[in-house]
């Protein structure tokens, strides 16, 4: 599998909302990549994405069992 790269860094600043300090992601493709990206390479498990509600982007989440 190739290495996940960002596509593009920039800065986002939305209009009339607070603006998040988590990496954005511009869509859900980006995202899952990234999350494929860091399960190889970190062995990061149990992350997911979501929409922000805030920002309108995509962030990553890790969720936890309760177990």
């Amino acid at each position: 599998m190739k290495k996940y790269k960002q596509t593009e860094i920039r800065s986002v600043y939305p209009i009339d909302t607070p603006s998040c300090n988590k990496m954005m992601y511009e869509s859900e493709t980006e995202a899952r990549a990234a999350i494929l990206h860091l399960k190889e390479v970190a062995g990061i498990k149990n992350l997911s994405c979501y929409t922000c509600m805030k920002c309108g982007f995509y962030h990553l989440t890790r969720s936890y069992d309760s177990n």
